[in-house]
C-alpha cells in the first residue's frame, strides 16, 4: 500500500482530460475475466471523472462507441462524476447504454458513502429495458420533469435502458422522481398508466394502472415525496434561468413567470435554447466559469422565492433541504 501511494502522489496534472485513453486502459484489465460466468460475477469499470474531456477524441460518439462495445462483451460502466462542473449531459448520453449508471458526488463524506454503504446498490442492474407511458383522453402532457427521454406528444414519459435499485432505511427509499404537468383538454379525467421492462433474465413484464386524477383549486399533495419534487423543480426552473442569463449578460426578470406557481404550476424551462457562439467554450462539452454577480433583478426573486422555499421545507420536514437555503443565503450577499 505504501509504494502504491507513493506513485499515486507522482502523478502530477499536465493541464487535459483524456477519457479515452484511460477508459481503454480500464478495459484492457479485463481481457482475462470477461468470460467468466455471468450468473456468478458481473465485469464493471467505476470511471472517476468531472465529464469535461478536452484532449484525444472528446467527441460523443467515440465515448458511446467505446462504452457500448463494453456493454456488448459483459463490461458494464459507473460513471461517478466529482464537483460542480460536471457536465450531465454528457454523462446522460452515455448511461443510455445497457448496464450504465452515473452519480455524482460533492465531499468526501459522499463518495465514501457511495462506494461503501451503496456500493451494491450501485453495481446490480433490476431491470432493463424500462418503458414508462400515459394514456388519457381529458389531459395532454405539456412538460416531464426527471425524465430526460420523454416524449410528451406520444405519452411516453421516460425509458430507462438500466435501472438500479435503491437503498431504503426507516425514512423510507431515496431514489428518482418523476413529475407531469398536465394540460386539460376534455371532460374525461381517466388516466392509463403502463411500464414494461425486462428482467436480469431477459424475459419481459408489463403492469398497468388506471386512475381519476381531479384537478383542484388549492395545491395537494398525495405525500411529501411529490410535494418536495415539485419545490425543488421550481427551485431549478428559477436557478437555470439565472444562470443562462448571466452567460449572455441579461439582468432583467426572467421572461416567463417563475414565482407566478400558484397559477401556472411548475414553470416549464427552454432546454433546447441553443448557447449563443459567442458563449461556447472549447470542446462541445466545455464551459468557462464566470465572476459569480447577481443583479438587483433576481436578488428580488430570490428574496420572494427563499420565503417561499423555507416555508414547504418546514412543511415537508426535510433537513437536506436546507443546503438549498444556504445557498440563497449566499446569492442574496453577492
Amino acid at each position: 500500500m505504501e509504494k502504491i501511494k507513493e506513485h499515486i502522489l507522482d502523478l502530477e496534472a499536465m493541464g487535459g482530460t483524456n477519457m479515452e485513453a484511460g477508459f481503454k486502459k480500464g478495459t484492457e484489465l479485463f481481457s482475462e475475466v470477461k468470460d467468466a460466468d455471468k450468473d456468478e460475477y458481473e465485469n464493471r469499470i467505476i470511471f472517476l471523472t468531472d465529464a469535461m474531456p478536452n484532449t484525444g477524441r472528446y467527441g460523443e460518439e467515440s465515448l458511446l462507441g467505446m462504452t457500448e462495445a463494453n456493454a456488448d462483451e459483459g463490461i458494464y460502466t459507473t460513471f461517478i462524476g466529482i464537483g460542480v462542473d460536471f457536465n450531465t449531459r454528457l454523462i446522460e448520453s452515455i448511461s443510455d447504454i445497457k448496464g450504465c449508471n452515473y452519480y455524482s458526488v460533492h465531499s468526501t463524506k459522499e463518495f465514501m458513502k457511495r462506494m461503501d454503504e451503496q456500493f451494491e446498490y450501485m453495481v446490480t442492474p433490476l431491470v432493463f429495458d424500462l418503458e414508462l407511458t400515459l394514456e388519457s383522453q381529458g389531459y395532454d402532457i405539456e412538460k416531464v420533469f426527471g425524465s430526460p427521454s420523454a416524449e410528451e406528444a406520444t405519452g411516453e414519459i421516460m425509458t430507462v435502458k438500466t435501472l438500479f435499485p435503491s437503498p431504503t432505511t426507516e425514512e423510507g427509499t431515496k431514489g428518482g422522481i418523476i413529475l407531469l404537468k398536465l394540460k386539460k383538454v376534455g371532460e374525461d379525467e381517466e388516466i392509463t398508466l403502463s411500464v414494461d421492462y425486462k428482467d436480469r433474465q431477459g424475459e419481459s413484464h408489463s403492469s398497468q394502472e388506471v386512475f381519476e386524477f381531479k384537478p383542484s383549486e388549492e395545491e395537494q399533495y398525495d405525500n411529501k415525496a411529490i410535494r418536495k419534487g415539485i419545490l425543488l423543480s421550481r427551485y431549478v426552473g428559477l436557478m437555470k434561468t439565472w444562470i443562462e442569463d448571466a452567460r449572455e449578460g441579461k439582468s432583467d426578470r426572467p421572461e416567463f413567470p417563475i414565482f407566478a406557481y400558484r397559477e401556472e404550476g411548475i414553470p416549464i424551462h427552454d432546454d433546447e435554447e441553443e448557447i449563443p457562439i459567442q458563449y461556447r467554450q472549447f470542446s462541445e462539452w466545455e464551459r468557462t466559469s464566470l465572476d459569480l454577480a447577481v443583479p438587483d433583478e433576481y436578488k428580488e426573486l430570490f428574496e420572494d422565492f427563499k420565503d417561499y422555499f423555507e416555508r414547504e421545507a418546514e412543511a415537508i420536514g426535510d433537513a437536506t433541504l436546507d443546503q438549498e437555503i444556504d445557498i440563497f443565503n449566499i446569492l442574496l450577499e453577492v
